[in-house]
Formats: C-alpha cells, sequence, structure tokens
C-alpha cells in the first residue's frame, strides 16, 4: 500500500517522551510532525487551516 507525498496528519510534540513517540508513528503512518513548533499557536492554527480547505 502506497502513502500520499503530503502527510494528512500533523502530530504535534511538546515533551521529549511525545517527540520519541511521535517519531515512532510516522515511521507507521503519513504524518508531519512538528516538535515544539515556533511560532506554536500560528504554525497550530495553519495547519488546521490547511486540513479544513482539504476537506
Amino acid at each position: 500500500m502506497s502513502r500520499p507525498l503530503t502527510p494528512e496528519i500533523a502530530i504535534v510534540s511538546l515533551t521529549e517522551a511525545g517527540n520519541r513517540l511521535a517519531q515512532r508513528i510516522t515511521l507507521e503512518i503519513n504524518a508531519e510532525h512538528l516538535h515544539r513548533p515556533v511560532p506554536f499557536t500560528e504554525t497550530v492554527q495553519q495547519r488546521y487551516k490547511s486540513e479544513a480547505k482539504r476537506s
């Protein structure tokens, strides 16, 4: 089964434990991983708006 080139899921991690978990998950699924994105609010809002446009 091939994965789409553009990830449809964004995983945001804020802790080191979350970072390690997200890294493991992204090996299994097509997802974008953002660890402690800066600026946080704008980055998350932008990803959410991008997803809403695809729906």
